[in-house]
């Protein structure tokens, strides 16, 4: 069976919060360089850079990150 379409959500983020969190994630994990990530996901390379920071500020304040819906 062709998961062509469970890729594509992967690959391929359209929500916003999405390809926020895949955005982040291939920084904090894949540790590919942030022009190409920005690149990828469609973002400038000053505003991934911005989520980056605000995400690394909210995890050391043990606070709940930035792509979360809020509770």
């Amino acid at each position: 069976m062709r998961d062509t379409y469970c890729h594509d959500f992967f690959a391929h983020p359209s929500l916003t919060l999405h390809r926020r969190f895949e955005a982040l994630r291939a920084v904090f994990l894949d540790h590919r360089p942030m022009t190409e990530i920005a690149q990828r996901f469609g973002y400038r390379y000053g505003t991934l850079r911005n989520l980056a920071s605000q995400f690394r500020a909210q995890c050391r304040a043990g606070r709940t990150p930035l792509f979360s819906p809020p509770r």
